[in-house]
Formats: structure tokens, C-alpha cells, sequence
């Protein structure tokens, strides 16, 4: 709940300006767009341009999350999409960002939804960092933090009955 007063608050917009920052500088990348990495594809701003109304992505299938469940009947291969996420995650912290929230609902074959995304070494207090029982539990933008979460989605992938819930 957005609390005003609150010493550590961010609010939807804060996050989504963030994000926009993120993206616009991932896709000013000289080697180019990362196929495991979601393109940006810009911002749709409000009417007066002063704010911005949403992100604008390359769509891609359904989450791991939805991919999973009886009525998507996705069939994938998950050595490879686990080997997509990590080529992915390997790109973002060469470019000095740790994504700090690799969980089954921001992993396709690409990562998407970079909102927690930080520079490496960053403090995560008072910052959106991550899914509850999907985060890592630190208080620093560190590359461990994704690995921890790629684990954690490589174990879910096994059994996705594992804990903890999906977001």
C-alpha cells in the first residue's frame, strides 16, 4: 500500500519511470538487442507528455508461470530456457545491472520486467527489489542475487508444486 509519509516508499509511477531509465539504457547498447533480454520498444506518454501512461515491449509467449499450468499445454525445453534466462542474466550484469527480481513470472526464454533492475553495487533499501518468496534477501544489487533466483526458478521448474507460492 502507498503510504505518503513512509521513509522507504516508491509509488507505481516511480517504478515505471525507473523501468523506463532501465530499458531506454539497455537499448542504447552498442553490440546491439540481447535475444534474452525483452526489447523495449519505448513509452506511450500521457496526452500533455509530462507523464508516462505505459512501456511498450516485444511480446513474447506466456510466462514460465502460465506456461506451466494444464490449460497453456506449453511444451518447452527447460535446459534451454533456463540456458536463455542465464545468457540473459550474463548480458545484463556485463552491462552493470543485477535484475534482482528472476522469478517464473518475469522469465520467458528472455527476462523480462526490469522495474527491480539496478546497478550493480546499488543499495535495494527503501527500493522495489524483487518478489516476495522469490527474492534473494539482500540489501545490494549483486549478480548473485539473479543466480540465487535462477536457482529457484530451476528448482520450481522441476517441481512446480515447490514453494515458494508464484506471484
Amino acid at each position: 500500500m502507498y503510504e505518503p509519509d513512509a521513509t522507504h516508499c516508491h509509488t507505481p509511477a516511480d517504478d515505471m519511470t525507473h523501468e523506463a531509465q532501465i530499458c531506454e539504457q539497455l537499448a542504447r547498447d552498442p553490440a546491439g538487442p540481447h535475444p534474452n533480454l525483452c526489447r523495449y520498444l519505448g513509452y506511450v506518454p500521457t496526452p500533455d507528455g509530462q507523464r508516462l501512461l505505459g512501456l511498450c515491449f516485444e511480446r513474447h509467449g506466456p510466462s514460465l508461470s502460465r506456461a506451466v499450468q494444464r490449460e497453456y499445454n506449453v511444451a518447452f525445453n527447460t535446459a534451454a530456457v533456463l540456458a536463455g534466462v542465464r545468457s540473459g542474466l550474463t548480458r545484463l550484469h556485463a552491462f552493470g545491472y543485477v535484475h534482482n527480481d528472476v522469478n517464473p513470472a518475469d522469465a520467458r526464454a528472455v527476462l523480462v520486467d526490469f522495474d527491480s533492475c539496478r546497478r550493480i553495487g546499488a543499495s535495494l533499501v527503501g527500493k522495489k527489489a524483487g518478489t516476495m518468496g522469490w527474492d534473494h534477501g539482500g540489501d545490494a544489487a549483486r549478480p548473485e542475487n539473479d543466480w540465487i533466483g535462477l536457482e529457484k526458478v530451476r528448482d520450481w521448474l522441476e517441481d512446480p508444486d515447490h514453494v515458494p507460492p508464484l506471484p
